[in-house]
């Protein structure tokens, strides 16, 4: 087998692997050429030591290495099956347990994060198969493990997101106008045209809105349910503030709570009547002039 390996001679290495002769055990003829590659690899590697022989310890240890690689890679590819069969019957508990298979080696798998790896794995499955014009095409383990790092990424934002809203609606509460225009400044929320001199006005503006929304709405309800990026629901506990992708049981919106869409509604109107304010009051003496002029 040295002499094989040292004149690059294929045939011989692996004639030599499977004779009885030597002694090898374990020897599957389907894994011949991923044998023959990491004893070439591993002669190089040893020569360049310094060793020249390779013992029979030595290749035996290299075909068990061969054989264990080939079994993991049969199994990866089983899980990812499983998998994609998982998110085609839509049950997010069964892609749950299809994605932490052992065999899969997914890293960062989260049970409560379960019906959004659903969603968005279905969503980029399909997107998949319209991209390839093939309806059968499935996800890899790279594109599976990198819908679970969004997905984590995702539910970390979404948190932040829902308790950004509350901190607002508990400032408007408390008729507090630097936490108001505080929380309404955080990047978590996604905010735009905010300016902090009006930050009166923006807290006038949102609680006569609440008000407005009080004198009907229900109150009861421990839960709210927001749109967040992606086009996703994200149901958010206000007792517990904590969230969740899966629709509660017996889910009823709390309707009292300012929604993000009705804040930013609320600054965009406040906003752009301060500005056309401003930019009156920056060409007043020019207006008045035109005026005067018209007049005269």
């Amino acid at each position: 087998i040295n002499r094989a390996l040292d004149s690059g001679d294929k045939s011989t290495v692996w004639k030599q692997l499977s004779s009885s002769v030597i002694g090898l055990t374990n020897v599957e003829d389907e894994n011949s050429q991923r044998y023959i590659d990491e004893l070439f690899k591993l002669k190089a590697q040893m020569q360049s030591e310094g060793t020249e022989f390779l013992t029979w310890n030595d290749i035996q240890s290299c075909i068990d290495h061969v054989n264990i690689v080939v079994h993991e890679e049969h199994e990866r590819i089983l899980a990812i099956g499983l998998i994609n069969e998982a998110l085609d019957e839509g049950d997010a508990r069964k892609t749950l347990q299809a994605l932490q298979t052992p065999a899969a080696k997914l890293e960062g798998v989260t049970p409560k994060v379960a019906q959004h790896y659903q969603d968005v794995l279905l969503r980029a499955k399909r997107e998949k198969a319209q991209e390839t014009r093939d309806e059968t095409a499935v996800l890899w383990l790279d594109e599976i493990q990198g819908g679970v790092h969004q997905c984590n990424k995702d539910t970390e934002e979404a948190q932040r997101f829902s308790l950004g809203i509350l901190a607002i609606n508990e400032a408007v509460d408390q008729g507090d106008v630097a936490r108001t225009l505080s929380f309404l400044r955080s990047a978590d929320v996604g905010l735009y045209g905010v300016t902090p001199e009006c930050a009166k006005t923006y807290l006038q503006e949102l609680t006569a809105t609440k008000n407005a929304k009080l004198a009907s709405g229900n109150s009861n309800s421990h839960w709210v349910k927001h749109w967040v990026k992606g086009g996703y629901h994200f149901y958010h506990n206000l007792q517990s503030q904590d969230g969740d992708w899966e629709e509660p049981q017996g889910f009823e919106q709390n309707s009292v709570q300012l929604s993000r869409e009705e804040i930013q509604s609320a600054i965009s109107a406040v906003t752009a009547a301060y500005n056309r304010e401003q930019l009156w009051l920056a060409n007043e003496n020019l207006i008045t002039k035109i005026q005067a002029r018209c007049r005269g």
